[in-house]
């Protein structure tokens, strides 16, 4: 019998709500040529693509076995679809009545082309909700910050380096205009997110990176972006005898860009570049307008366009953002959230009147509800209970007493995966997961590191 040799609770994260599953994911409109999306698509205007593919990292057996034949919503639009050549390679192009459909030379590799678009008075994303609360989230993640003395920004000669020292996320602030601070090496100069020569982010290996991006207009450079896990016992002082032992990184692993997170929460115009963007990028207010090369992640924008000549284009490669950004309260303008890795205790009372409930649930879900209830009544309730579910309700009661009054209540809960983590805190490989009743055992064969999450029950 194994024995494991650490014991830990995860922390609670938050989430990129409908985005998460979607390589590209816009609230207007998408005009791409002779490009690719490599995951899911969901354009909320209209999209126009010409010689274009969308879904080739979802269907590549045997290492990726397809998705069930005519079931995946590869291509969601919200407008009108405009395609002329190209390939929808694992699913359905799922459309609203109100659009319309003019797509010739393209292939279906699986699901029926004669069926096609899928017509459906509710689409699997609902744009309008998930923008509010990107707009929300992008500004409550701008206010973050790691603790003091954990975290620094230094540019030597144009040679930026993130350095962190927090093993589960490090938050990095750096404006377009100047990425590391006025009072920084001597010598350096005022470099810009374009002008910087390269861009070495120096953290433990499976920290998330949260790096918020001051400035209304981005320009992308032709540098690169770079990972490095020799993280030293303390921040190094902005010198140029640091300079000279800070050492560039590596291109990201797999398992690393997924870490990534580039928050331009002020942006509303990023021009692309022909290096790869390492990372997701997340610019709600935003039109990205590409010029070339590639983005190593999710995409979660406002349009997506070509910069001047329609041929410009930038791929998009579907390493889905999978790290653990900090909860933030969006409540006003969303109904999901959040997602729980830990175990939690909670109660509750509402009454109006005479009413009196609580309850006590432990639970592994994510949930924000917006209720409104009246009752005249006299009842009295207590439960205990353990879930993991989605539910919508509504209910109307009439009391037994001379006031009659009716109540709507209404939530919605998202369920999330059972595994909390997908690959090791340690060295970032992939990590074998078993399933038990109350508890996950998770194991790494790559460095033995091995440890058990309890649910309680």
């Amino acid at each position: 019998m194994r024995i494991f040799r650490k014991t830990r609770i995860l922390q609670q994260c938050a989430d990129l709500a409908q985005a998460s599953e979607y390589n590209l994911f816009t609230l207007s409109n998408a005009v791409q040529n002779n490009s690719d999306i490599e995951g899911r698509a969901a354009i909320g205007g209209n999209a126009v693509f010409s010689s274009f593919g969308v879904g080739s990292a979802l269907c590549n057996p045997p290492a990726t076995p397809c998705p069930a034949y005519g079931t995946d919503p590869t291509l969601v639009v919200g407008g009108d679809l405009v395609w002329t050549n190209g390939e929808n390679i694992s699913g359905n192009t799922v459309m609203s009545f109100i659009g319309s459909y003019n797509v010739t030379g393209v292939s279906y590799n699986n699901a029926e082309a004669g069926q096609q678009p899928v017509i459906t008075g509710d689409l699997p994303v609902d744009f309008q909700a998930a923008f509010q609360y990107f707009k929300c989230a992008a500004g409550r993640w701008a206010d973050e910050f790691s603790p003091e003395g954990t975290t620094i920004v230094i540019n030597c000669f144009g040679n930026v380096f993130l350095v962190g020292l927090n093993k589960d996320i490090n938050i990095f602030h750096i404006s377009t205009d100047s990425v590391a601070p006025p009072a920084n090496v001597a010598g350096s100069g005022n470099n810009t997110f374009e002008t910087i020569s390269s861009l070495t982010i120096i953290a433990p290996g499976a920290s998330t990176i949260l790096i918020n991006v001051e400035g209304k207009t981005v320009n992308f450079g032709n540098y690169g972006i770079l990972r490095s896990t020799n993280v030293p016992a303390a921040l190094p002082v902005p010198s140029v005898d640091s300079c000279n032992q800070l050492q560039q990184g590596v291109v990201p692993i797999i398992a690393q860009k997924r870490l990534i997170f580039w928050n331009f929460f002020h942006a509303e115009t990023i021009l692309t570049a022909n290096g790869s963007f390492q990372g997701t990028v997340f610019a709600p207010n935003a039109t990205v307008y590409t010029t070339g090369g590639n983005i190593e992640g999710n995409v979660i924008v406002d349009g997506y366009l070509p910069n001047g000549d329609a041929a410009n284009h930038t791929e998009v490669h579907n390493y889905l953002f999978n790290g653990c950004l900090p909860v933030v309260d969006c409540s006003a303008t969303t109904s999901s959230t959040t997602t729980s890795s830990t175990t939690s205790t909670s109660s509750s009372t509402t009454s109006s009147s005479t009413s009196t409930s609580s309850s006590t649930s432990t639970s592994s879900s994510t949930s924000t509800s917006s209720s409104t209830s009246t009752s005249s009544s006299t009842s009295t309730s207590s439960s205990t209970s353990t879930s993991s579910s989605t539910s919508t309700s509504s209910s109307t009661s009439t009391s037994s007493s001379t006031t009659t009054n009716s109540s709507t209540t209404s939530s919605t809960t998202t369920t999330y995966p059972y595994y909390s983590m997908t690959f090791c805190p340690c060295c970032a490989h992939e990590l074998v997961v078993w399933n038990y009743a109350c508890s996950m055992y998770y194991y790494c064969p790559h460095c033995d590191y091995s440890f058990i999450e309890n649910f309680g029950c």
